[in-house]
């Protein structure tokens, strides 16, 4: 808390008038961050798209996430590398998140890239986990090495990788 008031230029009393405590706050900001990925991911799939129709699409929700986390590495350091004392709660709060992301990119799978209801319940899954999986180890590879990585250079490579893991 100590430091989030140094960073936001103000007292702690302030922060904790905000929040009570450690845990509200970062729900406050896993609550933000879901909603911003969430609709990037819903934006990402246009409806009936192909396969091979879906990659520009996937590749623009991806490089949406990855500048998301370039503008707030630090919220996103929380989220992906552990840091900043997190403890059960803020796990649970994290876990929770990914599972409903790994839905949405599944129910978008089904809904908008299968048109013919081709796709099973369990290719729709392992879509939403492949998804999420890549976004989360693209954003890791910018956290940890941001002099190497772009969003504009690194959604379209995960975008491939998303795109082969569909059923054909």
């Amino acid at each position: 808390m100590d430091a989030i008031a140094r960073a936001a230029g103000v007292s702690k009393p302030v922060v904790y008038d905000c929040f009570a405590n450690k845990d509200e706050l970062f729900k406050a900001l896993f609550q933000r961050e879901e909603k911003r990925v969430l609709e990037e991911v819903r934006r990402a799939l246009p409806e009936g798209a192909t396969a091979e129709g879906a990659e520009p699409a996937i590749a623009e929700g991806m490089t949406a996430f990855l500048r998301a986390v370039a503008e707030a590495p630090d919220a996103y350091r929380v989220v992906l590398l552990g840091e900043g004392g997190m403890n059960a709660s803020v796990a649970r709060r994290i876990r929770a998140g990914r599972r409903q992301q790994v839905e949405l990119a599944a129910e978008a799978a089904k809904t908008r890239l299968d048109p013919h209801d081709k796709m099973d319940e369990r290719d729709a899954r392992f879509f939403g986990e492949t998804l999420v999986g890549i976004g989360e180890a693209g954003a890791r590879a910018m956290l940890e090495g941001p002099d190497e990585w772009t969003p504009e250079a690194l959604g379209p490579r995960l975008a491939k990788v998303v795109v082969a893991s569909l059923p054909r």
